[in-house]
């Protein structure tokens, strides 16, 4: 019983192992693709984004929204509109909701919300026309879901990455 134990423990290890390895690799292979400066500032972040996905506007997250969605992507026919909050978040959380959500555009994450609780959440007066609304990517998730987990990820990575503001960093110190 003991040595089925120990199997199994080794094997979730491994699984886990492989899986953050795996998430690794596909991350770095995002920031590569993007073809970033080495010290980028959150716009050019945004613009080299917005090179392969198309426009992307941000807007605050509407009152309505449940107290635990934090941030919302909707990819629409013409652009992509990261919605974050801004009641009860600093500039620092909302940055990282921010880069949150971008990475879901930068990989194009399916859609996790339906357009029935999307129209719920948003109402009528959010000035966003969901007839346009070809994907919703949002709302409370653990992070154990494999796009979630990336998300996550990237925003992490890019959030130690990006330039805040003030000239570029001398290559020598940006690397200390």
């Amino acid at each position: 019983m003991t040595g089925d134990v120990l199997n199994l423990v080794t094997l979730v290890r491994q699984k886990i192992s492989a899986r953050r390895s795996s998430t690794r690799v596909r991350v770095q292979a995002l920031v590569d693709s993007l073809e970033l400066p080495a010290d980028p500032t959150l716009e050019e972040l945004v613009e080299a984004v917005a090179a392969v996905r198309g426009p992307i506007e941000c807007s605050p997250l509407p009152a309505s929204m449940p107290d635990d969605v934090c941030g919302l992507w909707l990819r629409c026919r013409d652009r992509n509109v990261i919605l974050v909050r801004t009641d009860g978040l600093d500039t620092a959380q909302q940055r990282h909701v921010f880069l949150h959500e971008l990475a879901h555009v930068a990989f194009d994450h399916g859609r996790d919300v339906s357009m029935t609780e999307l129209a719920t959440w948003l109402g009528s007066d959010c000035g966003i026309d969901l007839s346009a609304v070809v994907t919703a990517r949002g709302g409370a998730a653990g992070y154990q879901a494999p796009q979630e987990y990336e998300a996550e990820q990237v925003a992490r990575h890019l959030g130690r990455t990006i330039r805040l503001a003030g000239p570029r960093r001398d290559d020598m110190l940006r690397d200390l």
